[in-house]
């Protein structure tokens, strides 16, 4: 089992992940949402289920996640349950578990069908919308929960399959904090030799567009996205911040308008999505469509991304100084991210690269109906 270790932060928590290198890009077409539903699953098998009664009685933290690359289960504690969450992580990605018992399935597939329903929301809604436009229906899946038809479709067999499928692939453990004194099993070892062949290559193959509802609302949500390469993600990610300071300070400054924007990234082993997202008057569309296109033709201020560089890096220190986004980071950065320097940022050659793509951001606006 492959160990990824960093017992160089001093934090008095620990966290320990264990990782499977599937989600949502695996999902079979017309079974979206399978690896999300494998991933709930899990949680019932009985020794998990009585494992994590346990942890919580004791104050643990333990929960899961499944991305369009990754899985991950993880359990954040102190140096007294060190042993046992250890081995709960190590058993999770070790064992086979016998998923043909009763795991209840029928009650999770209707919690998660709930779930899809009660999570619906007009900014995931539109990142779906942007996401089709960009890739229309030829890429895998990005929609990690699915939906109320594609978890119907849904058998307990599919979920022994794509489970069974996980112990041919790449598993691996990370953990975060003071482990100096503790003892691993001689199958640790430090050494990351995870497969990032096992990731899906993908390309933006669609045209860009301005798409708008038919719907006539008072008010819309507008919606843009770029993807940017691996090479350019540092950049794109600092550009993120850039394009976002740029468009609330023109809108601010030229017309009066304080529209909150939200920005969103999806790092994937091909490159970086990254979405601008703002609720917005029906009066102020055709003017936030000007300064859109003003924006993104103008020269970029090295000044100003070097600024936003500085200050994405503060963040992502201050975000990093516990156990469980330090060891989250550690499972990306030695899969997605396996490779790149997160400090190298080239924005000459990125200004270039910006100056020779032909598209546009792709922009979709959907009315608020109420």
């Amino acid at each position: 089992m492959h160990h990824i270790i960093n017992n160089e932060k001093k934090i008095n928590s620990i966290a320990i992940g264990g990782w499977f290198t599937k989600g949502s890009f695996f999902d079979r077409v017309g079974k979206e949402g399978e690896h999300h539903f494998l991933e709930h699953i899990i949680f019932n098998i009985p020794y998990v289920k009585e494992q994590t009664l346990k942890f919580k009685e004791s104050g643990l933290v333990i929960n899961a996640f499944t991305s369009q690359e990754l899985m991950c289960f993880y359990v954040l504690c102190i140096k007294d349950n060190f042993s046992e969450a250890y081995n709960f992580i190590y058993n999770l990605l070790n064992e086979k578990f016998d998923l043909s018992k009763d795991v209840s399935f029928e009650n999770e597939k209707l919690i998660i069908k709930r779930e899809i329903e009660y999570h619906y929301n007009y900014v995931e809604e539109i990142k779906k919308q942007l996401l089709l436009q960009m890739f229309e229906n030829s890429c895998p899946n990005f929609n990690i929960m699915g939906n109320i038809e594609s978890v119907e479709n849904i058998t307990q067999y599919d979920l022994i399959d794509i489970y069974d499928s996980f112990f041919t692939g790449d598993k691996f453990i990370t953990i975060v904090g003071d482990i100096n004194k503790i003892s691993l099993s001689n199958n640790a070892y430090y050494k990351s030799e995870i497969n990032t062949n096992v990731f899906k290559d993908i390309d933006v193959i669609g045209k860009n567009k301005y798409l708008i509802d038919n719907y006539d609302c008072e008010y819309y949500y507008y919606g843009l996205s770029q993807f940017f390469h691996k090479v350019h993600r540092n950049e794109g990610l600092v550009y993120s911040e850039y394009i976002k300071d740029q468009l609330f300070n023109k809108l601010r400054e030229e017309y009066g308008l304080t529209y909150r924007i939200n920005t969103a990234n999806m790092n994937l082993h091909s490159g970086l999505i990254t979405f601008w997202i703002f609720k917005i008057r029906k009066q102020d569309l055709g003017i936030s469509q000007d300064i859109i296109k003003k924006i993104f033709s103008q020269k970029i201020n090295l000044q100003e991304m070097e600024k936003h560089r500085q200050q994405l890096r503060t963040k992502n220190m201050i975000q990093s100084d516990n156990a469980t986004s330090e060891m989250l980071s550690l499972g990306y950065r030695n899969t997605i991210l396996t490779g790149e320097d997160p400090d190298v940022c080239n924005f000459e050659e990125f200004i270039k690269y910006l100056e020779s793509r032909e598209e546009d951001p792709y922009q979709r606006v959907i009315g608020i109906r109420t």
